[in-house]
């Protein structure tokens, strides 16, 4: 690579040293060397993108993937599934091989725990219970209590999710 980076300067600097054969012979090697340096940082990449699948793999396989919530696990399954397709493909560029790289980690970020429930469950029961008996509250308090009730039902619907 430096041979042919020296002769490229040469070139630069004197055109005239060179005859029109050795400067096609310069632009060759430079052109192989170039070519030399993608193939090994498109290596390079997917080496990293083929780490991520396999992280991706673990994470799907191991045990607290149970507590992320269905939505998150699908959407990383989704990418992971996109990633390998990505990682077989011959004709896949750097580019491509980056852009699913970075798609594959967020995915993998966005995980999301799902939250558990038994307490807000056992409070909404309480709540519910003492709405079957309103006539014993004032009507500002059964207002509130519904209210709460609402919201702590719209936050356990939030967390099947």
């Amino acid at each position: 690579m430096q041979t042919a980076l020296t002769l490229a300067e040469s070139l630069l600097k004197d055109p005239s040293n060179m005859s029109d054969k050795e400067t096609k012979e310069v632009v060759l090697s430079l052109s192989t060397t170039i070519q030399a340096l993608k193939d090994l940082t498109l290596q390079e990449a997917k080496k990293q993108l083929l780490e991520m699948i396999q992280y991706a793999d673990v994470l799907l396989t191991g045990e607290d993937i149970k507590q992320m919530t269905p939505k998150s696990v699908k959407a990383l399954q989704t990418t992971l599934k996109q990633a390998k397709k990505v990682y077989k493909d011959e004709k896949a560029t750097l580019e491509d091989i980056k852009a699913m790289h970075n798609t594959l980690v967020t995915a993998m970020k966005k995980l999301e725990v799902r939250l558990d429930t038994t307490e807000l469950d056992h409070e909404i029961s309480i709540d519910e219970d003492m709405l079957n008996h309103i006539d014993r509250y004032e009507p500002s308090s059964v207002a509130k209590l519904k209210d709460a009730l609402q919201q702590a039902k719209d936050v356990k619907k939030t967390a099947k999710n």
